[in-house]
């Protein structure tokens, strides 16, 4: 019988791409489209954060024929806060990348992905 070789996520991306918004980069090198209720992560976020994680998706896809009139910097704040929330639960030894974008019908722009750190509950910031 051949081993299965065990796949370690080393990075999470947080980006509304492709109808998800979560991509999982792994130990062999491949990014993986997935969900934040995928059983392969190696977190497990509550159901109301998943909810949300998934209407902010939505929101990003709703748009898609609008996307000149869509308030990028509110969406951008939400998946930030998204992004954080997710880091939280994923620890501080596994990476979360937010990338915020601008699209329109006509042209996508890629702004400088954010690394996300985790949250100290203490802090006055």
């Amino acid at each position: 019988m051949a081993e299965i070789d065990e796949v370690t996520i080393l990075e999470i991306i947080i980006s509304p791409d492709y109808t998800v918004g979560l991509w999982t980069v792994d130990s062999k090198g491949d990014t993986m489209a997935t969900n934040l209720d995928d059983d392969d992560l190696p977190f497990a976020a509550p159901k109301e954060l998943q909810e949300r994680f998934d209407q902010w998706v939505d929101d990003y896809f709703s748009t898609l024929n609008e996307h000149k009139l869509f308030d990028w910097d509110e969406y951008d704040a939400r998946g930030r806060q998204l992004a954080q929330e997710i880091k939280n639960f994923a620890g501080k030894d596994l990476p979360v990348t937010f990338r915020p974008c601008r699209e329109t019908i006509d042209t996508f722009v890629g702004l400088p992905d954010e690394v996300i750190d985790v949250s100290d509950p203490d802090s006055s910031a």
